[in-house]
Order: C-alpha cells, then sequence, then structure tokens
C-alpha cells in the first residue's frame, strides 16, 4: 500500500498580471509613456538588456512607432546603456534624444527634462560634479516650472543635488537641499 499525495496545480495569468500590475504604476509616474514604451521599460527593470535594446532598436525601425516617442526611445535606449554601465553610448542617446527634443517644433521642453536628468546622473556618477550640478539645477528648473516645487520628479533632483554636496564634502550646502525635499 503506497502513501501517494495528488496535488493539483492551476495555471494562472499570474506573469501577465504582474505586468499590467508593473505598467499601470508606472503610468501614474509617466503619464505621458506609450504602452510600447512600457513593455520596454519593464524588460529593462527585470534586467533584461539585450532582450530591452532589440526591442527599442526595433521600434526605430518600424515606420509605424510614433513619432514623438522616437526621443524617447533613445531616452530609454541610453539608460539600458548606462544601465550596463556603457557611459559612452549612454551619452550619446542621452544627447540624440535631448537635441530631438529640443529641437522639435516646437521645442518639447517639459519631455527634455528626462534626458537632461539622465545626463546629469551620468556625470554625476562619472565624478564631473560641476557639470552634474548645473545639469541638475536645469532639470530642476523645468521640472518647478511645469509640476510646481514639492513635486516628486522635483525632489528627486533635490536629493541629487545634496548627494553632490554631500560627496564633495559641502554639507552645509547639501543639508540646505535635503532640507527642500
Amino acid at each position: 500500500h503506497l502513501n501517494l499525495c495528488i496535488i493539483k496545480l492551476r495555471a494562472t495569468d499570474n506573469g501577465i498580471k504582474i505586468a499590467r500590475e508593473y505598467i499601470e504604476l508606472n503610468r501614474k509616474e509617466e503619464e505621458e509613456t506609450s504602452i510600447e514604451l512600457m513593455f520596454g521599460k519593464l524588460l529593462a527593470d527585470m534586467g533584461q538588456y539585450d532582450q530591452a535594446l532589440k526591442y527599442f532598436q526595433n521600434l526605430l525601425l518600424d515606420s509605424y512607432t510614433n513619432k514623438n516617442d522616437i526621443p524617447n526611445i533613445n531616452n530609454l535606449i541610453g539608460t539600458i546603456f548606462y544601465d550596463k554601465e556603457n557611459f559612452e553610448h549612454a551619452l550619446q542617446y542621452y544627447d540624440l534624444a535631448y537635441n530631438l527634443m529640443i529641437n522639435d517644433k516646437p521645442a518639447r521642453i517639459k519631455d527634455s527634462v528626462k534626458p537632461l536628468t539622465n545626463i546629469a546622473l551620468l556625470f554625476h556618477r562619472k565624478g564631473h560634479y560641476n557639470l552634474a550640478y548645473e545639469l541638475y539645477r536645469n532639470s530642476l528648473n523645468i521640472y518647478n516650472d511645469y509640476y510646481g516645487t514639492g513635486h516628486i520628479k522635483s525632489t528627486r533632483v533635490l536629493m541629487n543635488i545634496g548627494n553632490i554636496f554631500t560627496e564633495t564634502k559641502k554639507y552645509a550646502h547639501a543639508l540646505g537641499y535635503y532640507k527642500q525635499v
């Protein structure tokens, strides 16, 4: 006589549910981001950098891709390279995204703050504090103009500026920025 247990398994759509929840959570923060870009961002956030890169590169080649998404795609490709610590390529894509937005008619100032902030992050990480500070200040001005002071996007930049002053041992300046958060 055998003691057997029967285990019944039921397949679920848990993966789809997780992806939908991710998209909804990020939609609240990135209100202007299309669903196509959110999918590639999900791949990158899961560490699937090569798949995300290929996905975004295919979107750039697709004639049906929304023209307004092209700078955002370049910014996201830059972020993939940044996450892979390929800073030279990251900067190229961030610069391209920023220039496409600034040179659009009309200029997309509000959108340009994303690659501008990413460029600041890159220079901050590389220890180019003065340049990073100037870029963060420009980003902060744009966020304040479009979202108002105290918005989460502004507070992130304030934290980064505070971090620059902490890293350069200018603690009183750092405290001033941290208090604004």
